[in-house]
């Protein structure tokens, strides 16, 4: 087999200096506009001054009543503590740690961004960007939390908020999205797949927080898979009128008096929700 497969006249021309280079596999070039925005974006994430996202049938929460419109925007730490009454904590269950704790995360202080989650004046939560490799057109979502008032619907408010997010995200020519969380946080990592993020792995040993281990788990959303499939899943899931400037008419043009307030079922449970299962709604 050795012979016949070449593999001993290979050996024998690696001897003698005179086997053929091994040639690298030929990939496809990038498209020029992907190549031009990896060469010219800057070292950190940017932001509009304001998202605004509305919802048809909007989200009943407890605290607020019923929530038909969030704005994304940036915030400073300090405004995060605040809105906390002078308790910071970030996280969707206990224990809550301080937010302060970002600043000691590893390699996140030069690229982080905040962006805050308002609902009217209000800060209810954020979503923290870092991790940025803009030449390789690729960045991180990490942190994302609610304030406890908004607990009984955090996962549809999450939802809702990450879509601009995503959006925004893939309109500045990113390839590639990262969701990271701790590896034992069910939540996140059920958040992250109903968002359409395909688990890649388990870090190990990749934090130290709170004089403990962390082990974090690792999804990524491509923008040919938000393109192509998980865009037009979640605003159809979600109800989405319009997340400026983009105006979503197949949402808009139904009776709205006709439906019930969007509120996620047992049907609409995470580990239902795969992006091969939405492929039929194309």
């Amino acid at each position: 087999l050795l012979i016949a497969g070449g593999s001993i006249q290979r050996l024998k021309e690696e001897l003698n200096g005179s086997a053929p280079p091994i040639s690298e596999p030929t990939r496809p070039r990038l498209l020029d506009d992907l190549l031009d925005a990896s060469t010219k974006k800057k070292e950190k994430p940017t932001w509009s001054s304001s998202i605004e996202i509305i919802l048809k049938y909007g989200v009943e929460t407890a605290s607020r009543g019923l929530i038909k419109r969030l704005v994304l925007k940036t915030c400073s730490l300090e405004e995060a503590q605040k809105s906390w009454d002078g308790k910071p904590r970030w996280g969707l269950h206990d224990p809550y740690q301080p937010i302060t704790v970002w600043h000691e995360l590893p390699n996140t202080q030069d690229a982080l961004l905040l962006i805050g989650i308002y609902d009217e004046d209000n800060l209810i939560g954020s979503i923290s960007l870092y991790n940025h490799r803009p030449q390789h057109l690729a960045i991180s979502i990490h942190f994302l939390w609610l304030h406890p008032a908004y607990l009984d619907q955090h996962r549809t408010l999450a939802l809702v908020a990450s879509f601009p997010i995503l959006e925004h995200l893939f309109q500045q020519k990113y390839r590639r999205i990262e969701f990271l969380c701790d590896a034992s946080d069910t939540y996140r990592r059920k958040l992250a797949h109903s968002l359409g993020f395909q688990p890649e792995g388990i870090l190990r040993k990749h934090m130290i927080l709170n004089e403990r281990n962390r082990d974090s788990a690792l999804a990524s959303l491509l923008n040919s898979e938000w393109v192509t499939v998980q865009r037009d899943f979640l605003v159809k899931r979600l109800h989405i009128l319009s997340c400026n400037p983009v105006v979503f008419p197949s949402s808009s043009s139904s009776n709205s008096s006709s439906s019930p307030q969007l509120q996620l079922t047992k049907e609409d449970d995470d580990d239902e929700i795969t992006v091969a299962s939405v492929n039929n709604l194309k």
